[in-house]
């Protein structure tokens, strides 16, 4: 189960000691696997905008998740 309270410090340039930032992010997949890493990603990359709203929106790589995903408001 996902816990969906848990919220990730977000990464700055000059924080980004493992390049999540600079690097090519990853395609989440579309198959079993690839959809259950999202259903991980989503509630880490809500419960971290949530308190910085009305911010535009915020990608996986800004919380050191190196893969293709975003969501905005």
């Amino acid at each position: 189960m996902v816990d969906t309270t848990e919220s990730i410090t977000i990464v700055t340039l000059d924080q980004d000691s493992e390049q999540h930032l600079t690097r090519v992010s990853q395609d989440m997949k579309l198959e079993k696997n690839g959809l259950e890493e999202a259903q991980k990603t989503i509630p880490l990359l809500k419960n971290t905008l949530k308190p910085l709203l009305p911010a535009a929106g915020l990608a996986a790589p800004q919380i050191g998740i190196n893969q293709n995903i975003f969501i905005f408001s």
